[in-house]
């Protein structure tokens, strides 16, 4: 990637008084193919490059972008931001500065870049899905399937002299449709992912992907409503995950600012004792996984809650400086047209000592989970249900689908009264939306239960 005197457009930008300017430049290939009845529908490719100028001053910010990368469109760039910066407040930042060392080695190594592979070979693997949905038995009403690869090449220089480059290479197929039965119908949608080139298709694993899901939607559709109650609920191992991401992931970024439940509480009892949760963005091999956050930090395994005390939130630069902690690699960013700031990578609840069947046998009633939808997060907390159990007399009986489970965020995470001994990774991840656009992240965990949750049925 050419860059025409980084340095200089640097000075110009802090010429007016910011103490820290960053240029973040980005080259991306997106690949598009989508499949619908059968059909290959269109192939879509694009080849997006820009740059965005993030300055500070204190605690006060400014961030713009553009897509001219000359050495007049970054020098204009850069003197836009010096007029804007110019009159920000210091607002007492104490002067810590952030240049750091980045590791060289690869945390989702790739070996095939998918721009290497021909349009008919991706258009091979959508068809192969969409074989196995055909296939399946289940009685599919509609179903697209698109394929999407990218290869984004970031390069990223500061005025504390950081200068560092990475590639990162995403490939997933998204399945999207409705399955009827007996009159009902159930629509949702599910990706095939991993932070790996073409060669995320070499074992197969994307066949029995595509059958698995809509033979899921049609469990989730002849899983039987229930009433609204109030029940213990015990979650599954590994992607039921997400309600630690809801619950209290985005409350501990520094992202949620002094309005968030957990603003100055580091050092204080936040939740059971039982709880220790941990992001760590360098775990090889995860979809939130990367070898340096978008503003250059090297990623790291950063303890959120120890044993129930919250002794971090994750921070970018700018959230650093308000907390006084640094950054912890937690910068992030969809693309140059955003400005960073704290998200979650990989987040996940560390394994405890209690035994995973006796969360069960020991519930004369109750709801165990093993696949949730979406959620939404702040003080008031909810998550969707897609699938699960009903606890009667210590077993499972019943499936579940379709209930929400919600309360007070950090009343439930007090409530956590069981932690098992397996920690189980998400395989594959989601996109989570916030400020800074979407990024990838997964959530993990072992089998933990909750004494207490408000259950909003179906009925």
């Amino acid at each position: 990637m050419e860059i025409w005197e980084p340095r200089e457009v640097l000075e110009k930008a802090s010429a007016t008084g910011a103490d820290f300017a960053e240029l973040f430049f980005e080259d991306r290939h997106d690949n598009k193919i989508r499949c619908s009845k059968g059909v290959i529908g269109g192939v879509t490719s694009l080849h997006i490059c820009g740059v965005g100028l993030h300055l500070l001053k204190g605690t006060s910010s400014v961030y713009l972008y553009g897509n001219d990368l000359s050495r007049q469109g970054l020098l204009s760039l850069a003197e836009t931001g010096s007029m804007l910066i110019r009159d920000a407040e210091t607002a007492g930042w104490s002067g810590n500065r952030n240049a750091f060392p980045v590791s060289g080695k690869a945390v989702c190594p790739v070996r095939i870049i998918p721009e290497e592979v021909g349009t008919d070979q991706k258009v091979l693997r959508l068809q192969e899905m969409d074989q196995a949905v055909r296939t399946s038995g289940v009685q599919v009403q509609s179903m697209e399937l698109t394929y999407f690869d990218q290869t984004q090449q970031v390069r990223i220089l500061n005025s504390d002299g950081l200068n560092v480059s990475d590639t990162r290479v995403f490939t997933r197929v998204r399945l999207a449709g409705t399955v009827g039965w007996n009159g009902r119908q159930v629509y949702s949608f599910g990706d095939f992912i991993r932070p790996a080139g073409y060669e995320a298709f070499e074992k197969g694993e994307h066949i029995p992907f595509a059958s698995g899901f809509v033979k899921g939607l049609e469990k989730r559709l002849q899983a039987p409503g229930m009433k609204s109650c109030v029940l213990p609920v015990v979650f599954g191992e590994g992607s039921p995950g997400v309600f630690w991401h809801e619950a209290c992931g985005h409350n501990l970024e520094t992202e949620a600012g002094k309005s968030g439940p957990f603003w100055n509480s580091r050092g204080k009892m936040i939740a059971s004792r039982k709880v220790t949760l941990i992001d760590d963005g360098s775990v090889p091999g995860l979809c939130g996984s990367e070898r340096m956050d978008d503003e250059g930090h090297p990623t790291q395994k950063n303890i959120l809650i120890d044993h129930g005390k919250m002794v971090l939130q994750m921070a970018d630069i700018l959230g650093g400086r308000l907390t006084g902690t640094g950054s912890t690699g937690s910068g992030r960013r969809q693309s140059y047209t955003y400005a960073p700031c704290a998200r979650m990578h990989n987040t996940y609840l560390a394994p405890g000592e209690d035994d995973d069947d006796e969360m069960i046998s020991s519930l004369s009633d109750g709801i165990y989970v093993t696949e949730v939808g979406g959620g939404s997060s702040g003080r008031n907390f909810s998550v969707a249900v897609n699938y699960g159990y009903r606890i009667r007399g210590g077993r499972l009986a019943e499936p579940i689908s379709g209930i929400t489970l919600s309360g007070d965020a950090s009343e439930l995470i007090q409530r956590v009264d069981r932690v098992g001994r397996k920690l189980v990774f998400e395989e594959g991840g989601g996109y989570c939306g916030a400020s800074s656009g979407l990024v990838m992240t997964t959530n993990s965990e072992p089998r933990f239960r909750i004494s207490e949750m408000n259950v909003g049925g179906t009925e």
